[in-house]
């Protein structure tokens, strides 16, 4: 069997991570636009400056986050099929030797 539990369970493991760095972007995604939606309700000029700076302050917590947990995610899903490739080496030599392409099907 070429993938095994074990292997499925890491592959798993990285997707849960992914997952969780995709609700954590889009929970402060939402807390961005929410900011950006109270704009027109704004009155005095004091509360205009602490409000410019509530939107900088999410666009950068936005970015970096978002960043930040995209690269983990990424590097981590590369380190595990590089580290995949590696261990099934023979195997996929000999699939590779019977004939079978590096596409999933044929048509």
């Amino acid at each position: 069997m070429l993938i095994g539990i074990k292997n499925a369970s890491k592959l798993i493991g990285i997707s849960v991570i992914s997952c969780c760095a995709v609700l954590v972007c889009t929970m402060f995604l939402n807390f961005y636009l929410d900011i950006l939606s109270v704009e027109s309700e704004i009155t005095s000029e004091l509360s205009m400056v602490f409000y410019n700076a509530q939107v900088s302050t999410a666009k950068v917590v936005c970015l970096v986050s978002g960043g930040c947990l995209l690269i983990t995610s990424v590097v981590m899903l590369m380190f595990y099929m590089k580290h995949y490739i590696d261990t099934h080496k023979k195997e996929l030599g000999i699939l590779k030797a019977l004939g079978y392409s590096n596409r999933l099907s044929e048509s």
